[in-house]
């Protein structure tokens, strides 16, 4: 109903967080399956600040023929084994792959082409380690206590604050607020305060 806010309650814990919605998977989907490269690339792009490298112009990659009924993480796992895909595709992979439990839709599945889902995922490089996880609910938890991710979420909300990308200069702000988020544990009310309490803030250049 218009101008109602509903609460829905899921049985299980298989949606946590922004990237487990709907229209998250469908927006970045091939038109009739998933794309674990996209989703991957998305996330790391926005939840770590890790821009994926762009594939190089003129690339061709020649790959055997999918099998009859491979599944989405299949055929990508053919894609990323090849010797020029494997060193980009490794950290991409490692997201994406691991949301496989929601189809192109975002519908959540178990099962694709009448085989169990794989959603094991790693994060590859994030606070200097590899980290093992299963599903958007192990993505999430990883996330949450991450100081990579803590800081790509203080850079996203000084942009957005402040209309622009960062430049050298608000570098040192930007620390000082990503520093002030992790070591005083704040809230997001409490993080977007001191963003806009700072300095950089409203001392800015109209």
């Amino acid at each position: 109903k218009v101008g109602t806010v509903d609460t829905i309650s899921f049985e299980n814990e298989s949606r946590r967080g922004f990237f487990s919605l709907g229209a998250i998977f469908a927006s970045l989907a091939a038109p009739n399956q998933t794309n674990p490269f996209r989703i991957g690339g998305f996330l790391m792009s926005r939840l770590l600040c890790d821009e994926p490298t762009p594939t190089p112009d003129g690339l061709v990659v020649k790959l055997p023929e999918p099998k009859p009924g491979a599944t989405s993480r299949e055929l990508a796992e053919v894609h990323s084994a090849a010797p020029a895909c494997k060193g980009c595709h490794i950290k991409i992979d490692g997201i994406g792959f691991a949301l496989e439990n929601f189809d192109a839709v975002g519908v959540y599945r178990s099962t694709e082409s009448g085989k169990p889902i794989d959603a094991s995922g790693k994060l590859v490089g994030v606070d200097g380690k590899d980290t093992a996880f299963t599903g958007a609910d192990g993505l999430s938890s990883l996330l949450s206590t991450s100081r990579q991710a803590k800081r790509c979420f203080t850079i996203q909300l000084y942009r957005y604050a402040h209309g622009h990308l960062e430049r050298p200069q608000d570098v040192c702000s930007i620390r000082d607020v990503a520093n002030s988020f992790e070591t005083e544990d704040l809230s997001l009310s409490q993080l977007i305060v001191k963003v806009i309490t700072h300095d950089a803030f409203k001392k800015r250049a109209k």
